[in-house]
């Protein structure tokens, strides 16, 4: 098993609803907002207005198609955002828990130092928890000092 599929596997196993399919929808909306976002023919993910999608139906047809299309985005980043949510909210609740637990914080502690974490370092996972470890290291030391 790697570590991804052991990822799911806790996932599931904490919330039923974090599954392999979950991860997966996460994953294929991520990247299908991103090509919508390079597409030349979008503005910020979404088409233009005046996007013509096949020029031998009518300009009425065209604009209804930028409709449906633009729906079915925001409607495919709704649910990534709302997906995306539930994983951070789960990851912030873990983290919560594993530093209370080993380093004997409360909760208002561990508080800031994760929000100093994720702050600094939130567009790079690896990052985030390395850097995490560190300030937590630092804050017990300090904690400790008599």
């Amino acid at each position: 098993m790697n570590s991804l599929q052991e990822y799911q596997y806790k996932l599931s196993k904490i919330e039923p609803s974090f599954t392999a399919e979950f991860i997966s929808r996460l994953s294929q909306n991520s990247k299908a907002i991103e090509i919508c976002k390079k597409d030349k023919n979008t503005i910020g993910g979404k088409y233009k207005e005046d996007h013509v999608f096949d020029e031998n139906q009518s300009v009425k047809w065209n604009r209804e198609q930028v409709n449906i299309e633009n729906e079915k985005i925001t409607i495919l980043k709704d649910e990534h955002s709302r997906d995306a949510q539930r994983l951070l909210n789960l990851m912030t609740s873990d983290i919560t828990n594993s530093l209370m637990k080993e380093y004997g914080f409360n909760s208002k502690q561990v508080q800031k130092i994760e929000g100093k974490a994720y702050s600094d370092h939130h567009s790079n996972i690896d990052d985030y928890f390395f850097y995490l470890e560190d300030i937590a290291d630092f804050a017990k030391e300090i904690l400790d000092l008599k």
